[in-house]
């Protein structure tokens, strides 16, 4: 009854499409962790996977009831919101995670990148270019400062010098 092999296997399932097994070993995790807020996050992860969103919202909740600071429940609820079509609402939350994170650099990049990533998924072109420009501009010594620069080259058409940002970038992870 090792409790994190559930998660493993509740996401390993999840990954080759086998999502009811995967809720079945995320119910199991839960039962062996009942004071642990990640089962929660991981029901919740499984069950958004199959737009099963209200259902995970209250599973993120469940994590939150038992651990209030839990930014990944906090994270997942926002994102949700966005995959819902309510970007507005998933944009609040992040906003308030961010506030709430005081001066740390490091997870206003996590937040700030959550954030622009479902922008160019589900949001509006202005929400999300603003956003972009924005990400740039605080964020200039990060290693994503590339990628976001070629995604804003790219949809203003200029697919080549997006693509030599990209080859940029390799160049330099190699």
């Amino acid at each position: 009854n090792y409790a994190h092999s559930y998660n493993n296997l509740g996401y390993n399932a999840a990954n080759q499409g086998r999502y009811e097994e995967a809720i079945e070993y995320m119910r199991k995790y839960a039962f062996v962790a009942p004071d642990l807020a990640n089962p929660h996050d991981s029901m919740g992860d499984v069950l958004s996977y199959v737009g099963r969103y209200e259902e995970a919202i209250r599973e993120y909740g469940r994590a939150l009831e038992l651990q209030r600071d839990f930014y990944h429940s906090q994270v997942n609820i926002a994102k949700v919101y966005m995959c819902m079509g309510q970007v507005q609402q998933g944009l609040q939350v992040l906003d308030s995670i961010r506030m709430g994170m005081g001066d740390s650099g490091d997870g206003h990049r996590w937040i700030d990148g959550i954030a622009l990533d479902h922008l160019v998924l589900y949001g509006k072109p202005q929400d999300r270019d603003a956003r972009a420009i924005q990400y740039l501009l605080e964020h200039e010594r990060d290693f994503e400062h590339g990628r976001v620069q070629a995604y804003m080259r790219a949809i203003q058409g200029d697919a080549d010098g997006a693509r030599a940002m990209i080859d940029s970038m390799l160049t330099d992870l190699r």
